[in-house]
């Protein structure tokens, strides 16, 4: 019966198998979160997910696209410093018509339920709704 054990030990010994996996675990896991972290939506938004991957790496910003960002200074229902993840619905130079339903950018429209917020925070619809024309090195973000 001792014939059929080998007396070598194999190439899957665990003396040092399972402590190399655990550091190159930790390695990657360090790679990964030194690049994206884990942000979230409001409840009821007009983001189209709630739960997202943010990519630091990534600074472009391009109509359409989603950024997130520490809110620079507090405003009626973000406080100061809280991430927030929204959408480009224009940069410098675009002209937009911004209506109850949503932002109409040439032809594209980003859909978004100004009554809502019209409603909670007593703005009249004749403050939101308007056209304009998004200065150079601004944005103009919804959700």
């Amino acid at each position: 019966m001792s014939d059929y054990i080998p007396k070598k030990r194999g190439l899957l010994i665990l003396d040092w198998y399972v402590p190399i996996n655990i550091l190159l675990l930790i390695l990657v896991m360090c790679v990964f979160f030194t690049r994206y972290t884990f942000g979230y939506g409001l409840l009821n938004g007009c983001l189209p997910a709630d739960f997202y991957m943010i990519d630091h790496s990534d600074k472009t910003i391009k109509t359409g696209e989603l950024i997130a960002f520490n809110m620079p200074k507090s405003v009626r229902f973000i406080p100061e410093n809280e991430r927030v993840i929204k959408i480009v619905a224009g940069v410098g130079g675009d002209k937009l018509k911004v209506t109850m339903d949503g932002v109409y950018n040439g032809d594209k429209f980003f859909e978004a339920n100004a009554r809502r917020i019209s409603k909670k925070y007593s703005i009249p619809s004749i403050l939101i709704e308007k056209e304009l024309i998004i200065p150079e090195g601004e944005v103009f973000l919804i959700g």
